[in-house]
């Protein structure tokens, strides 16, 4: 079964204040949009149940393999390892308490158990210009804003948004660059780049995409070809 992308996005006007949320869900030929609002809400409430309401869409469906493209560490930290901590110590934290947003992650964890989604997060950055992350914060803000705007139900060819710009992922994904008195070095893991910078006055990023590893470069003024490995 192919993969449903699915682009979410949270706003909050005062955090915590007047919040909306927006998804974006694209599977095969078909778009399908869905947003929301509350009079009360954080930015984090709603970057979850941005997820966890396009997921909900997809329980019925029977659509498991999902890629999910977020720009809230929060969302994705939390789905993908704090989760399973606070599961552990009965949704508690480590110095014991209460997990905040506890009935959401629970929400969430539960369509996880009901479905078993095989989901794949992917940290984007905000207003990227990534179209369907575009669009899902153009949703969420204008919920928060109190608007209703429209959401598009429909065949993916009518979409008058493209969705064809995507991050294009590193082979070999996270990489990390140095910058050491003029010469840029990649390197496979996060420990060889801190022993290679150590005691020196150096620059160093961990990158995921393509994109962000040209930005990058073209901010140390260093062309890819004179990278060293």
């Amino acid at each position: 079964m192919s993969e449903t992308l699915v682009f979410t996005d949270g706003a909050s006007r005062g955090n915590p204040g007047a919040s909306g949320w927006g998804s974006v869900i694209v599977h095969n030929d078909i778009v399908v949009e869905l947003g929301g609002g509350v009079t009360e809400g954080t930015n984090n409430q709603m970057e979850l149940t941005a997820v966890i309401e396009a997921l909900a869409w997809l329980t019925d469906k029977e659509l498991t393999a999902v890629s999910i493209y977020s720009d809230s560490t929060y969302t994705i930290s939390g789905a993908t390892a704090w989760i399973h901590g606070w599961k552990r110590r009965n949704w508690k934290t480590k110095d014991g308490q209460p997990v905040k947003n506890q009935q959401l992650w629970q929400q969430y964890d539960q369509l996880q158990q009901e479905v078993d989604f095989d989901i794949h997060f992917h940290k984007v950055k905000g207003h990227a210009s990534i179209p369907g992350n575009e669009r899902a914060d153009d949703i969420a803000t204008a919920f928060a804003d109190g608007d209703s705007p429209d959401l598009y139900d429909g065949t993916r060819v009518d979409y008058e948004i493209s969705l064809d710009s995507q991050p294009q992922y590193l082979q070999k994904s996270p990489l990390y660059f140095s910058f050491v008195a003029g010469d840029a070095r990649r390197h496979d893991s996060w420990d060889d780049c801190k022993r290679h910078v150590s005691g020196k006055s150096a620059q160093y990023r961990k990158v995921r995409t393509v994109s962000e590893r040209d930005e990058l470069l073209a901010e140390w003024g260093v062309d890819l070809d004179d990278v060293q490995t």
